[in-house]
C-alpha cells in the first residue's frame, strides 16, 4: 500500500500542526473537516484546528483505503456526532459539503446518509439538511427545509456504482444546489429558499436522527467507507472543487508557492 506520507508530508504536516505561524493558513472558509486518520478510539479530530472534533459511536471500523485510513460505517448505531457551534449555523449563507465515499451496497430501502444537520421535528418550517446517496437511483441527494418552508430534494445525475471511491461535494449559493462527482459539474437545480437553514442539533456524519418524542429515530446508515469530509462557509466554485481532490488541506506558503500534501484515491471513478 502507498505510504501517505512522504518526507515532504511530514514537514508540512509539522508545520501546519505545531508552527502555524501566519506563513501557513488553511483556507478561512474551511470551518470543520475530519480525515479520520486516528485508526481507532473515539475521537476523531477537527484538522482545522477549529475545535470540531467528533464524537465516534458504535466502534466503526477504521479501515485502511490507498491514502491511509477511512471510517467504514455500516449500521444505525456507527456514526460520528459533532456538537452543535455557531459556525455550523449556515442560516441563509453559501455552504459547500465534500467527501470522499465509496458505497459498499445499495441494498438499503433508504437513502444512505453522508452528512446531516436537521431539527428533531418533521414538519415544515423546521430547518433541516440531510445529504445523501438516494435510494433506487444511487445518485447523489440533498433534502433540505429553511425555516419557512417545507421539504424540497434535489438530485444529482449520474448512478454510483457500489465498491467506487467518488470525490463528491454539494455546493449551495443564493439561487442553485450544484452536486460535483470528481470534480465535474453533476447537476445544477435552482433550490428555492430564502430562509434560514440554522439548525441547533449535532451534525451527524454517516446517519440520520431525528425525532421529538421517544423513539428517535436513527436511519439511513451510509453502507460504506467515508473519508476526508470538509464543510465550507461558502459556495465553492468548479476549480475550487477540483482542487479538492488532492488537496482538501491546502496550504499556502507566504510569498512563495501553493504546496500541498494531499489525499489522493488512485481508484476514483471517471465517467
Amino acid at each position: 500500500m502507498r505510504k501517505k506520507y512522504h518526507f515532504l508530508g511530514l514537514i508540512m504536516a509539522l508545520a501546519i500542526f505545531t508552527v502555524f505561524t501566519n506563513a501557513y493558513a488553511f483556507d478561512p472558509s474551511l470551518i470543520a473537516a475530519w480525515t479520520f486518520e486516528e485508526g481507532s478510539g473515539g475521537t476523531t479530530v477537527d484538522i482545522t484546528g477549529k475545535g470540531h472534533d467528533g464524537t465516534v459511536f458504535g466502534e466503526p471500523k477504521w479501515t485502511g483505503v490507498t491514502n491511509g485510513k477511512g471510517l467504514s460505517i455500516m449500521d444505525v448505531e456507527q456514526y460520528v456526532r459533532v456538537a452543535d457551534s455557531d459556525d455550523l449555523h449556515f442560516e441563509d449563507n453559501d455552504f459547500t459539503f465534500t467527501a470522499w465515499i465509496s458505497i459498499d451496497n445499495f441494498d438499503a430501502p433508504l437513502p444512505l446518509c453522508i452528512l446531516s444537520k436537521r431539527s428533531l421535528a418533521e414538519k415544515n418550517a423546521c430547518p433541516s439538511l440531510m445529504w445523501v446517496v438516494g435510494d433506487g437511483a444511487n445518485q447523489l441527494e440533498l433534502q433540505m427545509r429553511d425555516d419557512s418552508a417545507g421539504l424540497n430534494s434535489l438530485t444529482a445525475k449520474t448512478q454510483l456504482k457500489a465498491k467506487v471511491w467518488y470525490h463528491v461535494a454539494v455546493v449551495k449559493d443564493p439561487k442553485n444546489v450544484t452536486f460535483y462527482i470528481n470534480g465535474v459539474e453533476d447537476g445544477k437545480l435552482p433550490h428555492g429558499f430564502d430562509g434560514s437553514f440554522t439548525s441547533y442539533q449535532p451534525l451527524f456524519i454517516g446517519v440520520h436522527h431525528w425525532g421529538i418524542f421517544e423513539p428517535i429515530v436513527w436511519d439511513s446508515t451510509l453502507t460504506g467507507i467515508i473519508d476526508e469530509v470538509g464543510v465550507f462557509n461558502k459556495a465553492l466554485t468548479s476549480e475550487e472543487i477540483k482542487n479538492l481532490m488532492p488537496n482538501l488541506l491546502a496550504v499556502e506558503a507566504s510569498g512563495k508557492m501553493a504546496t500541498s500534501w494531499g489525499h489522493i484515491k488512485s481508484d476514483s471513478a471517471s465517467f
